[in-house]
């Protein structure tokens, strides 16, 4: 896989996702892809009728079909004023 951790999203509606850097699929189903960057960040896909189409680990692309309504990052960096409170 490529060291770059530089991501791409190109979302074609109606039609899926393709995604660029990416490490690993952790999980995933009709309505849901949870997937790892090499960035270290997690994202997830969702929709309807979702279906990895296809995923190469060693050039990190992936390309889910079906109707994807959202993506989202799910790390969420802590502040540094948050961290003073734990």
């Amino acid at each position: 896989m490529e060291n770059n951790k530089n991501h791409n999203l190109q979302l074609e509606y109606g039609q899926g996702l393709l995604a660029t850097a990416v490490q690993d699929v952790l999980s995933f189903n009709e309505k849901e892809v949870k997937i790892s960057l090499c960035s270290g960040k997690k994202l997830v896909a969702i929709g309807e009728k979702l279906k990895i189409s296809g995923f190469n680990k060693q050039s990190g692309e992936l390309k889910i079909t079906g109707e994807v309504s959202l993506i989202k990052y799910l790390n969420n960096p802590t502040s540094q004023l948050r961290k003073l409170f734990k």
